[in-house]
């Protein structure tokens, strides 16, 4: 899914520079850990983030440039590090272009030339990452209308507890080894792959129902979540039989078998 960082979270949330910064900072925090499960490990921006008002009358972009001042090199590593996570590319692109084209949310308060413009058209899905301290995104979705993708939603979170949440972890069950066997009659399928490509078939999986799926290395991989957000897998064959296996193929196959288009889920 494509993460964005969610711009309108921000608008006059903090009281003064050092409120600001502690803020921007635990914001930078969570998008960068998100690219572990974003689509090609990136966070997609609005131009105009900079430009919004953290304190009122005050922007993102003033508070950052302000740092600059501050002599302690916590401080100072703290700037450097929330300025090349926050404002780096890539950009946000806006679909809702026409004066008639409509993108709001519950509220009906319109959306356009927001992060949530070009979220709407995602074909990976989209994870928010939103200022923690804003009541109205603490929420773990966020659903809108746009008169061109018609009802959409969001992934949301706003800390690193909710991030890990939703962050698929693989481990291994002993149970599926390098070559497949019979247990009791029963075919055990193999689990070829070495941990770290196994966490990357499983990172950038798609999620159907309770599992995902993962292409790896001209190969699909089924994992089962075993606790929490804990999950192991085995290697399948994909059978047109299976509703399941094809709506997994379906949705790999329009986007091009990416290898990197992070976590995908088909529905909330």
């Amino acid at each position: 899914m494509k993460v964005y960082i969610n711009e309108t979270s921000v608008d006059r949330q903090a009281q003064d520079h050092q409120d600001a910064m502690s803020i921007l900072s635990e914001l930078a925090k969570v998008v960068s850990k998100s690219r572990a499960i974003a689509y090609e490990g990136k966070a997609f921006r609005t131009r105009g983030f900079s430009e919004r008002e953290i304190i009122r009358g005050v922007t993102v972009k003033a508070v950052l440039v302000e740092a600059v001042a501050k002599q302690s090199l916590k401080e100072e590593i703290a700037r450097k590090l929330t300025l090349q996570t926050l404002m780096a590319r890539p950009f946000t692109e806006d679909y809702h272009l026409d004066t008639e084209d409509f993108i709001h949310d519950e509220d009906t308060g319109c959306l356009k030339n927001s992060c949530f413009d070009d979220a709407s058209g995602s074909l990976s899905g989209s994870l928010m990452i939103s200022a923690k301290n804003n009541s109205r995104c603490s929420c773990n979705f966020f659903y809108y209308k746009s008169s061109i993708f018609g009802l959409c939603f969001s992934h949301n979170v706003n800390s690193e507890e909710m991030l890990d949440a939703i962050t698929w972890m693989y481990e291994h069950n002993t149970k599926h080894g390098k070559i497949s066997r019979l247990s009791a009659g029963v075919e055990i399928s193999e689990m070829d792959l070495t941990h770290e490509h196994a966490q990357i078939a499983l990172s950038n999986g798609i999620k159907v129902n309770s599992r995902i799926y993962g292409y790896f290395n001209g190969h699909w991989y089924q994992f089962h979540c075993h606790h929490a957000n804990k999950y192991h897998g085995f290697k399948i064959v994909i059978k047109e039989s299976n509703p399941e296996h094809m709506a997994a193929l379906k949705k790999l196959t329009s986007l091009g078998f990416k290898g990197d288009c992070g976590q995908v889920f088909l529905s909330v």
